[in-house]
């Protein structure tokens, strides 16, 4: 079978069956793709997002600890709860994969505007 849709009579595919317009190259979708794997992609999840957006900027557990010990309140940090929740409600709505696309980004934006 081969990779490209084939061009057969009426303009239509002989190994799928869709349309191919004159002149259009495209990966034929009834060609499967044994052995062929795209490189995994690190998932970027809500909490870990928020977590390296904190830190992008300073804000680090070490630090939230220090002002709140500056200011006479409750020292303890419920930061990895907390990103941990966020995962959970990210997966939960389904959000993993925009939170992915914006973690690329803003990783790739910090780097060009340091």
């Amino acid at each position: 079978m081969q990779s490209l849709c084939q061009r057969g009579e009426n303009d239509v595919c002989t190994q799928c069956g869709t349309a191919v317009p004159v002149g259009h190259h495209r990966a034929c979708p009834a060609k499967k793709r044994e052995g062929r794997t795209a490189p995994a992609r690190k998932v970027i999840r809500l909490g870990d997002l928020t977590k390296q957006f904190f830190e992008s900027f300073g804000v680090t557990e070490e630090r939230y600890v220090a002002v709140k010990e500056a200011l006479h309140l409750d020292s303890t940090c419920k930061c990895n709860a907390r990103q941990e929740w966020l995962n959970a409600m990210g997966d939960k709505l389904g959000v993993t994969e925009a939170a992915a696309t914006f973690g690329r980004w803003y990783t790739q934006w910090r780097r060009e505007n340091k």
